[in-house]
């Protein structure tokens, strides 16, 4: 059987969020199942309604989803603040109960493309705390910066650096870090993959012109299905790489 993946995050009318989740979730082999967090209206001018959630709401919407059966993999996306944060924490409690060693990706959604801050620094903090629960965390370079402290533009320029953001999240517990290179200067992209108790390894992507709004979401929900079908980090990390970027084409 198809294994179950958990979404959480935002819904968006143009491309990012759930929507985006599913159809991931589908073209890696899974069956998809989803709880939102927030309604938003954005496009590239910026984030017009945020359209937040109770986070109580979601919560039940996600274990009402898992009612019959357990999930394979745990996907977030948006958690727009510290509510829905501790919200997680104590959800992710209840699905490891039931599925211990239950993967769980983490998609850290700190701002939206059009440079929309949802997460501030108490937010962050927490969001950081939340690493020694274990995650997969699959940042861009932004994300990396906000989340280890090294600069964005050492990020951008020097592969070598994302070495030490990566290093950063493995210490505070995350249980594997892929760090998308989306935003590099390099040519080929360097795709950093690194799993706990493993060495680094590197992806070579060519660059690939074109866009699509929610290539993040795509990417980690691709991921987190390739974790839940049993498959290894690095691998699950390359095939989700190269569906997003054969969207791009």
């Amino acid at each position: 059987m198809k294994p179950l993946v958990l979404c959480i995050g935002g819904t968006a009318p143009n491309g990012p969020g759930l929507a985006a989740d599913e159809e991931a979730v589908v073209a890696a082999g899974g069956r998809f199942a989803g709880a939102a967090t927030a309604h938003t209206q954005q496009d590239d001018a910026g984030v017009q309604e945020l359209g937040e959630r109770p986070s109580w709401r979601w919560r039940f919407e996600a274990m009402d989803a898992l009612a019959v059966e357990n999930p394979g993999a745990l996907k977030t996306g948006l958690l727009p603040g510290a509510e829905h944060l501790t919200e997680l924490r104590g959800l992710l409690g209840q699905l490891r109960f039931d599925a211990p060693g239950l993967p769980w990706v983490l998609d850290p959604v700190v701002a939206a493309s059009s440079g929309h801050r949802f997460l501030d620094g108490p937010a962050l903090e927490i969001l950081l705390e939340l690493l020694e629960l274990g995650p997969m965390v699959c940042p861009n370079l932004g994300e990396a910066a906000a989340l280890t402290g090294v600069a964005l533009e050492v990020l951008v320029e020097d592969p070598a650096a994302r070495l030490l953001a990566a290093q950063r999240l493995l210490e505070r517990g995350a249980e594997g870090v892929v760090l998308k290179a989306g935003h590099g200067a390099e040519e080929p992209l360097q795709e950093l993959v690194w799993a706990r108790g493993e060495g680094p390894r590197w992806l070579a992507r060519p660059r690939v012109a074109g866009s699509i709004r929610g290539s993040g979401c795509r990417h980690a929900s691709h991921l987190a299905t390739g974790l839940a079908k049993g498959l290894p980090l690095e691998r699950a990390a390359d095939e989700a790489g190269r569906w997003v970027a054969s969207l791009l084409i």
